[in-house]
């Protein structure tokens, strides 16, 4: 299949999603010893990278082993698509978020370099909707955990989290701030989505950067699927 990639010996889990975080990171690497089709690994490798870095990539894993093979999975702008490994009876365990500033009415780019967290977390009264939608996974997310049974599901996004200790407050930044580059990315854990009637899913969530959890939210609703946000 065109959009599947291995490596010999095969990927474990922690190799699988390290390469994640190094797409996220713009580490062209990412694509180092992988097989698959020869023509699309050489299209992502173009221009440093930057056709990788511009769509979703998604990990699927063995069901039922211990230390379970898996496969990276190239999909385009909007998603992947996770059908035919659905199918082969594979676990959907991760994917990524693009980042792109091709078209104004589709940039992935926060305005003014980025945002503050609380105004995207439902913390601050007047929240930014728009941030909200390119930063959070989406109602689309939720609902695909709670068809597949997911006991969890990890989105990684390309966006920095940046910590400032006086005040304690957290920004999410765009990853090509070249001052901030080198910030941890920030991503999500998705667990416990069941659907509470038709269209109406409810889960919890969980924001990290490294290995830090720095928010949880128990209860996290979603509506409809597709592509709109979540509300909390």
């Amino acid at each position: 299949m065109e959009d599947v990639f291995h490596t010999l010996p095969a990927m474990k889990v922690p190799d699988a999603m390290n390469r994640l975080d190094q797409i996220e990171n713009r580490n062209v690497q990412a694509l180092g010893g992988l097989h698959g089709d020869r023509g699309n690994l050489r299209f992502y490798r173009e221009n440093n990278g930057q056709n990788a870095f511009k769509i979703e990539w998604g990990v699927a894993k063995e069901q039922g082993f211990m230390n379970p093979d898996c496969i990276l999975i190239s999909g385009h702008e909007k998603g992947v698509e996770w059908k035919p490994f659905l199918d082969a009876g594979l676990v959907p365990l991760a994917h990524s978020h693009p980042f792109h500033r091709d078209r104004i009415t589709s940039s992935r780019a926060l305005a003014d370099r980025g945002v503050l967290w609380d105004d995207i977390n439902g913390a601050s009264p007047n929240q930014n909707l728009t941030a909200r939608l390119k930063v959070f996974p989406s109602a689309g997310d939720f609902a695909f955990c709670a068809a597949q049974g997911l006991a969890t599901h990890i989105v990684k996004t390309p966006y920095c989290v940046v910590k400032e200790l006086h005040p304690k407050i957290v920004w999410i930044v765009n990853p090509d701030v070249a001052h901030f580059a080198a910030a941890l990315r920030l991503h999500f854990r998705i667990f416990d989505v069941v659907e509470l009637n038709r269209g109406h899913y409810r889960g919890q969530l969980e924001a990290m950067c490294g290995n830090q959890i720095f928010w949880h939210k128990r209860d996290v609703h979603a509506y409809g699927g597709g592509g709109g946000g979540l509300t909390f």
